[in-house]
């Protein structure tokens, strides 16, 4: 998901990863794995992008091209920041320790419902967060966190290949101060043989 977020007199492009119990699929090494020119040159804008000397090949290939993805959608809307959120529907907070290996790249100490900022090489400002979600799933959740957690099961969990995910429309819709927080309205395009689409709403403490 992507929005365009203005909190008091800021903006900021964040790009937002919904995550349950299921992991972040593969490490840059395992995507890079017998590269094809296509992806070398990928390979090399990423790590430009996101001030990189070389791959970090033990790092979630997801959560680099999410981080990079905001990057470069805060300069085409020219914001005062990029953001890359997790927001996790997890109890146990599963798989925060991807994000946390993540962000000591860039110096920074992930802590859940907080905010990390730091300065990447280009100059631009990039927020790191891992939000926890609210709602009917979290009994549920706890359940599958449980499973994929187990000797039995994590190995074949984090095997899993990444999903790659096409495109989807967005639509931001109404948005307004609420105690320290923004909250805003993002609206996905859904196929749906109805016709109609999927609200979803989302939390950010982008006062933390």
């Amino acid at each position: 998901m992507f929005a365009l977020i203005r909190f008091g007199d800021q903006t900021c492009a964040a790009t937002i990863k919904g995550k349950a119990s299921e992991p972040f699929g593969l490490t840059v090494g395992e995507w890079y794995a017998e590269p094809s020119q296509g992806k070398r040159e990928r390979m090399r804008q990423l790590c430009g992008l996101l001030g990189f000397d070389v791959p970090p090949f033990h790092i979630h290939y997801q959560l680099v091209h999410r981080t990079a993805s905001a990057l470069i959608e805060a300069r085409r809307f020219k914001t005062d920041e990029a953001a890359m959120i997790v927001h996790s529907f997890s109890p146990a907070k599963i798989w925060f320790e991807d994000l946390t290996v993540f962000a000591s790249l860039f110096g920074a100490k992930a802590k859940p419902d907080h905010s990390s900022t730091v300065i990447v090489r280009s100059g631009q400002r990039l927020r790191l967060r891992w939000a926890t979600g609210k709602g009917i799933f979290s009994n549920a959740q706890r359940s599958m966190d449980t499973k994929a957690t187990s000797p039995r099961t994590s190995g074949g969990v984090r095997s899993l290949k990444a999903h790659q995910e096409g495109g989807s429309n967005l639509e931001i819709g109404r948005h307004r101060e609420r105690h320290r927080g923004y909250l805003f309205a993002a609206r996905r395009a859904t196929p749906r043989r109805d016709g109609q689409r999927l609200s979803q709403s989302l939390r950010c403490g982008f006062g933390h």
